[in-house]
């Protein structure tokens, strides 16, 4: 049996906000993963919150290996959630997605005719995304500097899909969301849930690139003590054996992006052949290993 250890002082948890001493439950480099022993977030310590240079090297050819002609389940979730809200006249104007890559999604929002704003890290999503789909509210920033514009609208809700695990302080991402949210705003979001991770997950869910991992009963703890009402929380599919290459790819330090780097043969081979086991798996409803929320500023 793995031994528990305990850290040296009490912490405040980012996720219930306790002050405690955590445990220190696995170890990666010089970072100690530790877990807060009343609602078991974890995250790695010391918090080193990777640089935007970090993510625009690292996940130059994300949007290469993992495009589709469609939207991933996260992500239609979401469009039917606003198309339902456009059913209700609800009103709903500015729509902003942080870590918004190509603008697909916002290139949607566009089109239902919202004004649609995005931020990422990479400068180079950001001007293929108003090359190809004329988006012109976009910026190669984080949500911090994003938030120090000038004459900013409110917006009515704002999306990150697979962002919350890489930032360093969800503390003050979340205040920033708040600041950002009209009254009575929306957030929609998805995280890897660290409760179905198998052998490839632990593997890739590390620092730099990972810095928590979440439940949904940490997510929901979370929310609530910084002002949210849970509409929605629940696992979804995410169909990811594209996106194990890229994984794989940061897991042993390689600049080299192997998914990208297969001939378009195998890159079929592998997408239509390597599906059985996660597939089935998913299908079969033993391991839907992404969360799923929506969440409304009380």
């Amino acid at each position: 049996m793995k031994e528990i250890k305990h850290g040296t002082s009490k912490k405040e948890c980012f996720a219930c906000s306790s002050f405690s001493v955590p445990k220190i439950i696995g170890k990666y480099k010089h970072w100690k993963l530790r877990e807060c022993p009343n609602c078991f977030f974890q995250y790695w310590w010391p918090i080193e919150q990777a640089s935007n240079q970090y993510f625009e090297e690292k996940y130059k050819s994300f949007s290469e290996a993992s495009s589709r002609p469609d939207f991933g389940m996260n992500q239609k979730l979401a469009l039917k959630f606003i198309k339902s809200k456009i059913e209700k006249r609800a009103n709903i104007n500015n729509i902003f997605d942080v870590g918004c890559g190509e603008g697909m999604f916002l290139n949607k929002i566009n089109n239902m005719g919202f004004s649609a704003w995005g931020t990422d890290f990479n400068r180079k999503a950001i001007k293929k995304a108003k090359k190809i789909f004329g988006l012109q509210n976009l910026y190669p920033f984080s949500i911090y500097d994003f938030a120090k514009i000038s004459k900013l609208p409110k917006f009515n809700i704002i999306t990150f899909f697979e962002v919350l695990e890489h930032i360093g302080d969800p503390l003050k991402f979340i205040q920033t969301i708040k600041k950002l949210l009209t009254n009575n705003g929306i957030i929609i979001f998805s995280i890897p849930d660290a409760k179905t991770y198998d052998y490839w997950e632990k593997m890739v869910n590390i620092p730099p690139h990972h810095l928590t991992r979440w439940t949904k009963n940490t997510v929901r703890q979370f929310l609530n003590h910084h002002g949210f009402k849970v509409l929605k929380i629940k696992n979804i599919d995410r169909p990811d054996s594209e996106c194990l290459f890229m994984n794989l790819s940061l897991r042993i330090g390689s600049k080299k992006n192997y998914y990208t780097a297969l001939s378009p043969r195998i890159k079929i081979i592998w997408k239509y052949f390597s599906l059985p086991y996660r597939q089935i798996i998913y299908l079969l409803n033993l391991k839907r290993p992404t969360i799923f929320v929506i969440a409304q500023l009380k």
